[in-house]
């Protein structure tokens, strides 16, 4: 007369054979004890947490409703070590305080006796390009509350160390491009198994036009102006004779200049937009529009300071010069000629 549970490929044996009061399965559930006495109908009802074995619970519990007899009463619930009862009239509760892998036997029995282990059903799901008139978020990030409502807290960690707390009215939430993280966390007393922390990279939607609209659930957080591109522009000073040409950085908006690059003459500076901007597609600008290059090489120190400007042999200042040495000539041609005349004169 052995009681065996059912197991793949073995359906059991007598667990519904009647042993007295009881079935073989009831005498199982007992560790092969006396069972708890048959509820009475008529008494009052407590539903409790029946651990799997009651002595340890190693496999879990069962949400079962009994007689409060069957819990006070002669080898009732109350001598089963890991059970969780609630208080009722005459007994103040069992292990309803106890921690059960970070989970209070309170907590378990609300959850109906679930061991409070829950994992992600779906990793979040970036969708890039997201983009037309009315909102010009570059993408969105999208997490899943299936089979898991009230269960998991989803929160999307950004740039700026903005944290989101995503809802479950609104599982996609739209950003701007750039790196974020978002993380499940185990709530009402869940804990997330499996992967909890998913690295996410939204790209830059690149038929959209400088920045992006703000969204109302991040407004506290990010602050972007509609349609404003980030601006940065540079000049270049004239060289003179005591130094070269110089670099000048010029204002920017919404934008930051990293520290330029001088070597041989030649610049190179870089400006970074701000979280959430872009530059305009142009020259130097970025494929992703986060930044804008200038480069360009500046003018040297003039060498031809303090000497008379000459230009070529075709130039101006070279005739102007030849002229005024050729009538310098003729004068005095002119004024040997008439001397020598006059000594001859002098001799007739």
């Amino acid at each position: 007369m052995d009681i065996i549970s059912a197991f793949p490929g073995y359906p059991g044996k007598n667990l519904t054979t009647m042993f007295g009061a009881y079935t073989g399965q009831q005498i199982l559930d007992a560790e092969c004890g006396t069972p708890a006495p048959p509820p009475n109908p008529e008494e009052e009802k407590v539903t409790l947490c029946h651990a799997k074995p009651p002595a340890t619970a190693k496999n879990g519990w069962n949400e079962i409703t009994v007689g409060v007899s069957a819990v006070t009463g002669p080898g009732g619930h109350d001598t089963h070590a890991m059970d969780i009862i609630p208080a009722f009239d005459g007994f103040s509760g069992q292990n309803l305080d106890t921690d059960f892998g970070g989970v209070s036997g309170a907590v378990l029995l609300r959850m109906g006796c679930e061991q409070g282990y829950v994992e992600v059903p779906y990793p979040p799901y970036v969708n890039d390009e997201y983009c037309y008139d009315s909102e010009r978020w570059d993408g969105s990030i999208t997490v899943s509350f299936a089979g898991v409502s009230g269960k998991i807290e989803y929160t999307i960690y950004g740039p700026d160390m903005f944290a989101y707390v995503v809802p479950e009215s609104d599982p996609t939430t739209y950003l701007p491009a750039g790196d974020y993280l978002v993380e499940a966390v185990g709530i009402n007393g869940w804990t997330v198994t499996g992967q909890s922390t998913f690295p996410v990279t939204i790209g830059a939607a690149l038929n959209c036009q400088c920045a992006v609209d703000m969204i109302s659930t991040l407004a506290e957080l990010v602050v972007v102006e509609d349609h404003v591109c980030a601006e940065a522009e540079v000049s270049v000073t004239p060289a003179s004779c005591e130094a070269a040409g110089g670099l000048e950085l010029g204002d920017t908006l919404y934008a930051t200049w990293e520290d330029p690059v001088i070597e041989d003459g030649h610049y190179s500076v870089t400006a970074v937009a701000d979280w959430g901007y872009r530059f305009l597609a142009g020259p130097g600008v970025s494929d992703d529009g986060a930044e804008k290059t200038f480069e360009g090489d500046l003018p040297p120190k003039l060498t031809n300071c303090g000497t008379l400007p000459v230009t070529g042999a075709s130039g101006s200042g070279s005739l102007l010069w030849l002229g005024a040495i050729a009538v310098l000539l003729g004068i005095g041609a002119v004024a040997t000629t008439q001397l020598g005349a006059r000594r001859e004169g002098m001799l007739d």
